[in-house]
């Protein structure tokens, strides 16, 4: 994760509310050279230590010019960054709670300029309110799915992007695209604990209770000693408006194709990479499987000849109904597995526990077992981590297993390990 300390909006490069120039007696700066500016400041700082007050105060030397009017610009010019390189926000929450907002950063913000060219004129777009949009853009090269809350300027009457809302790059929206069915079923059960759907290791799709309603949150989270907490960036739909937003997900998907984004396909288990179709969907009724929700599973089978332990989260193939494996989960070699077997029980006294100081590192790997704490929901993690700077960090494969998901794994330890044994 970066260290530039900011809050940005991701909205694209805007022109600043308050003025369309910065003027000191020497120097003369628009929006665009601004923009510049901060890339080329963000191409050369190390992004483990630099601040955004450290690229404003680098840039207002170069030009001698106070950039106080350009605050969100160079924000989301930052934000932008960080994005299109795959580095996620800061997580210090020092940045993000307990610190006094003044009242401008409130306000709504302008429209983007950046906006791409079609038979519009305009980026493509969908109402899901009479004040909320989602719409697909780019920055930077990349394309991007937001969905946003808009206001009225006062002075045009036009519908602008406000600051509620999440934008998305094309492997944050696969995974709600793919967690769409898991979502819809939750949705149908009230609302489950603990249910979450990850489109990075900091934003997630929730379904929770607001006042009696049921709604869907997409929101991103930082990390506060050992608990995930939602931030301020995100937007709270109505059911309606999910309902709506997941209408437009093949729609949404071609818009992003149009600018040049590539779906992945989905990167099924290590096993299941190489069998054939009728294989794979067959393998739900074997022995050696154990269903850790409607949309979650373990597994214990060969791979070229070796054993294999795989958690996969699984998604529904429109076409056929048929559940399938997703790219988000972890497959753990033998050597792997046993360290899970082993601890099972450790593990299990550490969810009963609530012990989020709980880690177990899998042989011979960056593999790791930990507790952790989702909105003081007990999960457990099986996490494959990566070096970045010396430091470990969390990768994308893996999964969170909520303390039911758990308790069934634990409890099916037994049979799954009989599978396991009787694999030649």
């Amino acid at each position: 994760r970066s260290g530039i300390r900011c809050k940005p909006k991701l909205l694209g490069v805007r022109h600043c509310r308050n003025a369309a120039v910065a003027v000191s007696k020497d120097a003369m700066l628009t929006s665009q050279q601004v923009v510049d500016e901060t890339l080329k400041v963000l191409a050369v700082v190390d992004l483990n230590t630099a601040t955004e007050r450290s690229i404003r105060q680098t840039i207002q030397e170069k030009f001698d010019v106070d950039l106080s009017p350009f605050a969100d610009l160079l924000r989301d010019t930052i934000d932008q960054h960080l994005l299109s390189v795959g580095v996620e926000e800061p997580t210090d929450d020092a940045e993000r709670v307990g610190q006094k907002r003044n009242r401008a950063e409130d306000a709504p913000v302008p429209s983007p300029t950046n906006k791409r060219a079609n038979t519009d004129g305009g980026p493509w777009s969908a109402e899901l309110s009479s004040t909320r949009r989602v719409t697909v853009d780019t920055f930077q090269g990349k394309a991007m799915v937001n969905v946003r809350e808009m206001y009225t300027d006062a002075s045009t009457g036009e519908l602008k992007p406000g600051r509620k809302g999440l934008s998305m790059i094309m492997d944050q929206f696969q995974n709600m695209l793919e967690g769409e069915a898991a979502i819809n079923n939750a949705i149908q059960k009230g609302g489950v604990e603990g249910f979450v759907v990850d489109l990075s290791e900091t934003r997630k799709v929730s379904v929770s209770k607001f006042k009696g309603n049921l709604t869907v949150d997409l929101r991103e989270y930082y990390k506060k000693g050992d608990k995930l907490l939602p931030g301020q960036k995100g937007i709270c739909l109505p059911l309606d408006q999910w309902q709506t937003l997941a209408s437009q997900f093949p729609a949404i998907l071609r818009a992003m194709e149009d600018l040049g984004a590539r779906r992945a396909p989905p990167a099924p288990s290590a096993a299941a990479e190489s069998a054939p179709k009728s294989e794979v969907d067959a393998s739900l009724g074997k022995k050696g499987v154990v269903m850790l929700s409607n949309n979650r599973r373990a597994e214990a089978r060969l791979f070229q000849g070796k054993r294999m332990f795989d958690l996969r989260e699984m998604y529904e193939d429109k076409s056929t109904g048929e559940l399938k494996p997703g790219k988000k989960g972890v497959c753990l070699d033998e050597a792997q597995f046993l360290a899970l077997r082993d601890n099972a029980s450790e593990i299990h006294k550490a969810v009963e526990q609530n012990d989020t100081k709980y880690v177990l590192k899998l042989a011979g790997s960056m593999r790791r077992v930990s507790v952790e704490l989702f909105k003081d929901t007990t999960m457990v993690s099986i996490r494959e981590f990566f070096l970045k700077d010396g430091e470990e960090r969390p990768g994308m494969k893996g999964l969170n297993l909520t303390k039911p998901q758990w308790t069934i794994l634990y409890d099916n330890m037994i049979a799954i390990n009989a599978a396991w044994t009787e694999l030649k």
